[in-house]
């Protein structure tokens, strides 16, 4: 794809907005410029709100900064019509016009993906079982994909990379931001070796709606959604309704009645979701021939001479029996920030656990 056409696909990107269904006009005209060139003399009347005055507004030389942007970060642009544009999300109704990757983006096609998703705030069985069936299915050579959000999502990627597996990371922000901010070096190890994703371009403000529309870009793109922990009403519980929506594969993991956090997974049970005990479950519904699973004897640890001195001062500040953030923030006098994204880094490293409650230990 040369620079031209790619500029009119991130032009119609950006008029027709984040999650818009973009087929009933490509039907019409086959490709953004033949919807640039004809937007002064003809009809466009399928093209409303905001977009409609998008398209009158937003200039071939808007979509040219945000590419240069892309250039400059190392984001790649995958537009609609790009043969490297992943299939599934092509089958949908409402698919995005362009995908702005870093990392591995061949690894969008052409392999299984289960999606694991959970409540940002989770118990100690949750974590457990997250972590598990993550790395159950990264063994079984199953790419793991989750929204790169706090709490489960991020345990399920750290599971899946500590497997030595492949993780999918769909964000609600553009590239340029990483939300929650503590979970950048997170994002950075999954771009060693997966792929991050988003539909919104860099220098976009962020806003809250962009990530129950990052939920569908999570379902669409897997064989399977298993939700571990999730409340009746949540944005986890929104990703589940998009895979029922996409016809994929939805997987549920029981929990207790009196748990608030199990309350959407045991819902979800009700109305016909597939019991999750392990990751053996999703294997065998997917059809997959697993792989034997080894145990892996003591987990590798980063060298502690990798680790950022911030990193190292948390570390020894760390003990067997939990403790919250404050009382690691009291030990250490670090800010908050920099205390979270130290922690992410001797979790990463293995030298660290995240309990329910935001509590640490060593690992």
């Amino acid at each position: 794809m040369n620079q031209q056409e790619l500029l009119y696909w991130v032009w119609f990107s950006m008029v027709m907005g984040i999650g818009a269904q973009i087929e009933p006009i490509l039907s019409l005209y086959t490709h953004p410029q033949a919807i640039f060139e004809a937007r002064e003399k003809e009809d466009f009347s399928m093209v409303r709100g905001a977009a409609a005055r998008r398209l009158q507004v937003v200039s071939l030389e808007d979509a040219a900064r945000i590419i240069e942007e892309c250039e400059h970060r190392k984001v790649r642009i995958l537009p609609f019509c790009h043969p490297q544009y992943p299939e599934k999300l092509r089958e949908i109704s409402d698919p995005p016009a362009v995908l702005y990757c870093t990392g591995n983006p061949y690894l969008l096609e052409g392999r299984k993906m289960v999606a694991i998703v959970g409540s940002r705030t989770h118990t100690a069985y949750g974590r457990q079982a997250a972590e598990q069936i993550a790395k159950e299915l990264a063994a079984a050579g199953i790419v793991v994909v989750s929204g790169l959000a706090s709490g489960l999502d991020s345990v399920a990627h750290q599971a899946a990379l500590a497997e030595n597996g492949l993780t999918v990371a769909v964000m609600g922000t553009g590239h340029d931001q990483c939300y929650p901010a503590q979970n950048a070096m997170l994002k950075a190890a999954i771009e060693q070796s997966g792929v991050v994703v988003s539909e919104i371009p860099p220098k976009e403000r962020a806003q809250k709606h962009f990530f129950s529309l990052r939920n569908r870009i999570i379902a669409a793109l897997s064989d399977g959604v298993c939700v571990v922990e999730a409340r009746e009403s949540s944005g986890t519980m929104t990703t589940a309704g998009y895979a029922q929506k996409y016809c994929r594969k939805l997987f549920s993991v029981p929990g207790s009645i009196f748990n608030p956090l199990s309350q959407g997974t045991n819902q979800l049970l009700n109305k016909g979701a597939i019991v999750c005990t392990s990751g053996k479950c999703i294997v065998e519904s997917l059809g997959i021939e697993a792989k034997p699973i080894e145990p892996k004897g003591n987990k590798p640890t980063m060298d502690i001479d990798g680790l950022s001195p911030d990193a190292k001062e948390v570390l020894q500040a760390l003990l067997p029996t939990p403790q919250s953030m404050g009382m690691l923030a009291e030990k250490t006098q670090l800010p908050a920030w920099k205390l979270a994204a130290a922690l992410t880094q001797l979790e990463l490293g293995g030298q660290a656990l995240q309990l329910a409650g935001k509590q640490y230990v060593l690992s």
